[in-house]
């Protein structure tokens, strides 16, 4: 079998400087439609509250969270008031996008004005954005997660009413059809339980429930998992069994559908520290479903939790808790990056969703470049997408996904594999450093070896000629393991491997993953606990990695159809140790 590894002739320089150049060129967009910039328009501040006229005006939530902390005693549960404010873009014209921006749980009263800076940042994109306050739930509570949902969808309401009321200031200003939403913490789970809810608990018939909005993307920002409780949902009782796909509220399971979901957490996050809001993003989009929006995700290395809100920032800046129990503390990237971050992504998202610009997909997909010094570790997954392996079948790491496909050892390289296991990466009793919701290829090697996927002849008679057409890219997520004790991976330093495709006998190039995207070692983060106790909550995170099918061929006309295997060859540094899953050919 030949492979072509050019890379030490000088066609094989020319060919590597074009494909890097295309690699880092391919995501850059103008400064006229730069997401981290402020927008075109001119912005205004506005707000309001129970006694401002609108539908609602209060809430009665007591079905919703019956349970509120003993601290609550200015809010009556049965009148919940509505309270927020907003930013818009003053001299926009026709009726604008609207986001609304839900907090999580913490003291202060003020923590729905910490988010400012993201309402004015998307409002200078020309759309509407409000950020509620629903400061009356929290506290020393749990299971309350449904009522903050069905206040986000009550505010959607409210902006309703003043679209459909003739003189009003948002009188036929506002599109209810291009809604997107954004929670952190507990919010950040109250988005996805507003999204099913939306839709589960819709009645034109009821006032109350009268929902129906056009959600077209949510932004989850470190979000809690699993907070939802059955004896707090008012229609299934502890015992029940789900009575709706994508919501079950005795385990609380959201499953997202329908609309585009992005993630955001920080790697010293003292707060939600395992990360559980990745099991949420795996659970979006089920891979044995047809999907109708992508998802993505943003890791950021030394970001925290309180510095994603400004409130949260002050407080504890003059508390001087913002390590959050977390080290290292001496390398946190500092609130104005973090939030930085948090604009940017946030305008891509719904600049892309709410207001069809496509130029700005290339920032959910990872390209967008921060600065130095700043690590993100992003994830993307189209809706067009044909999996080849994902390893949900069974516990077997050779059986394929798709049909007539299979994995296995190369053996090209001598010597096998030193760790060479499907693992599921869902607890971090069972797969250490991980909380997800997903089996993967863990693969361990200590000289080299080489991992093949098989597709199979069913692919080259369905799906082949999808190739280099509507499908362009081959892609996968991969990400170094953390060990306590390093290894197999060096500490400190990035990973790489190589990427091949064999075509009947006849090799492709042999692409290194470098190329495309790097393999930072994991986030080093300890949680302190209670006198000397200390957690090791670094994280395994895994990255998308998207390597164009071109860049493997001579030519664009190739014939896809001869395609037989795409090889994984570990035979760039002398050892490591990752995992890798979804493997896909997509859009």
């Amino acid at each position: 079998m030949r492979f072509s590894n050019t890379n030490g002739t000088l066609l094989g320089c020319i060919r590597r400087f074009l494909i890097v150049l295309s690699a880092l060129y391919a995501g850059q967009v103008s400064a006229a439609t730069d997401p981290g910039a402020a927008g075109l328009y001119a912005t205004a501040y506005g707000s309001y509250n129970a006694s401002t006229p609108g539908t609602p005006q209060t809430v009665d939530i007591r079905s919703y969270f019956n349970a509120p902390d003993s601290s609550v005693t200015s809010v009556l549960m049965n009148a919940a008031p509505l309270n927020a404010e907003y930013y818009y873009p003053t001299n926009a014209s026709g009726k604008l996008p609207i986001v609304v921006v839900a907090h999580g749980n913490n003291p202060s009263t003020q923590t729905y004005a910490g988010y400012r800076y993201l309402l004015q940042h998307l409002a200078s994109h020309g759309m509407i954005a409000v950020s509620i306050n629903i400061g009356f739930l929290n506290g020393a509570t749990y299971g309350e997660i449904d009522a903050r949902a069905y206040m986000i969808l009550q505010h959607l309401r409210k902006w309703r009413s003043w679209n459909q009321t003739y003189g009003h200031a948002f009188y036929n200003r506002v599109d209810l059809t291009k809604v997107g939403l954004v929670g952190q913490s507990r919010g950040g789970e109250a988005i996805t339980v507003a999204h099913v809810f939306n839709t589960k608990l819709h009645n034109t018939a009821n006032p109350a429930t009268n929902f129906n909005f056009g959600i077209k993307a949510l932004m989850a920002i470190a979000p809690t998992d699993g907070a939802v409780l059955g004896n707090d949902h008012p229609f299934c009782p502890p015992t029940c069994v789900d009575p709706t796909p994508g919501y079950n509220p005795q385990w609380g399971e959201v499953i997202v559908r329908g609309a585009a979901y992005f993630l955001l957490q920080g790697g010293h996050d003292g707060d939600t520290y395992r990360f559980p809001g990745q099991r949420t993003y795996d659970r979006a989009h089920p891979i044995y479903e047809v999907a109708s929006a992508y998802k993505a995700m943003a890791f950021v290395h030394e970001a925290n939790h309180a510095y994603f809100n400004t409130v949260w920032t002050s407080n504890c800046t003059a508390a001087g808790n913002c390590t959050e129990g977390v080290t290292p503390s001496n390398s946190l990237i500092g609130p104005a990056k973090q939030q930085s971050i948090a604009k940017t992504y946030a305008a891509a998202l719904f600049l892309n969703r709410l207001k069809g610009n496509a130029a700005v997909i290339e920032t959910m997909r990872g390209t967008y470049y921060f600065g130095p010094g700043i690590v993100v570790v992003p994830q993307f997954q189209s809706q067009n997408r044909i999996f080849l392996s994902h390893f949900q079948e069974d516990g077997n790491l050779n059986s394929g996904s798709y049909p007539g496909s299979s994995n296995g050892d190369m053996g090209i390289f001598g010597p096998s594999f030193a760790v060479y296991q499907q693992v599921p990466l869902d607890t971090w009793s069972t797969f250490p450093h991980g909380y997800q919701q997903t089996n993967a290829a863990m693969l361990g090697w200590t000289n080299q070896a080489g991992f093949a996927v098989n597709v199979g002849p069913t692919f080259t008679t369905l799906d082949a000629s999808k190739l280099g057409t509507t499908h362009k890219y081959l892609v996968f997520r991969v990400g170094q393991v953390y060990q306590n004790t390093p290894y197999y991976n060096t500490l400190g330093a990035n990973q790489d491997f190589s990427i091949a495709l064999n075509f009947g006998g006849n090799g492709s190039y042999v692409l290194p993953v470098s190329y495309y995207r790097a393999l930072p070692y994991p986030d080093r983060a300890t949680k302190l606990g209670s006198g000397s106790s200390a957690t090791d909550v670094t994280k395994t995170i895994m990255t998308s990695v998207r390597i164009p099918l071109r860049h493997f061929v001579t030519s664009d006309t190739w014939d896809w159809k001869t395609l037989t295997q795409i090889q994984f060859r570990f035979d760039r540094t002398y050892s490591g140790l990752v995992v890798i899953d979804d493997i896909q050919f997509s859009d």
